[in-house]
């Protein structure tokens, strides 16, 4: 009970911000929240909090930090995928499942075609059925994601001078963050850009 009451919890501060839709402060949490998921070596936690964080931004105006953000969630799945093969294969896919989902989000084809081989070959391997469901399932995700993508970019929201400069602080956080999973040892992506 005291770890859902306590007041040095970022994840429990971010949720009470955005609320009270005071989501420039609830986008920072989130973010402080990430950073120390991402010490700790909980990835789908810090992804989850990424998304968070995009969605506030979202709801501010700052598309572009949100897609910086979902392809930050993309990747952090996509490596707790691959640390959760050896024991966990149902993790795993369910971790190639969201990496997947975020790539569509952010439209980075190339990386969710690699994600969805990875998760159709996995569900093979599984069931002798499971590509046909796991082909389906893609569909069906990707049909939802593109529809969001096209809401998220539509968005016109503006934005007063105070909350413009907690923009430029949660873009200077946003690096941050990249660069502690960056140099994480759970988390070493190949050469691929998460800025976009």
């Amino acid at each position: 009970m005291d770890a859902f009451t306590d007041d040095s919890n970022p994840w429990l501060n971010a949720l009470r911000h955005e609320d009270s839709r005071d989501y420039a402060a609830s986008a920072k949490l989130y973010l402080d929240d990430a950073a120390r998921c991402i010490n700790a070596g909980s990835l789908t936690r810090a992804a989850l909090s990424c998304c968070c964080a995009a969605s506030c931004l979202t709801n501010l105006g700052d598309i572009k930090d949100a897609k910086t953000l979902y392809m930050q969630a993309a990747l952090l799945h996509e490596k707790n995928s691959e640390l959760a093969i050896g024991h966990s294969v149902r993790e795993s896919i369910w971790s190639l499942l969201h990496a997947y989902e975020y790539y569509i989000l952010v439209a980075n084809e190339l990386s969710a075609q690699r994600v969805s081989k990875r998760y159709i070959a996995l569900a093979r391997s599984i069931d002798d059925f499971g590509g046909l469901v796991a082909s389906d399932t893609l569909k069906a995700r990707r049909e939802r994601m593109e529809k969001a993508r096209t809401k998220m970019e539509s968005s016109l929201v503006t934005t007063d001078s105070k909350v413009a400069q907690n923009l430029n602080r949660i873009h200077e956080d946003i690096g941050r963050l990249i660069d502690l999973a960056r140099k994480n040892p759970a988390f070493s992506p190949t050469s691929r850009n998460v800025r976009q």
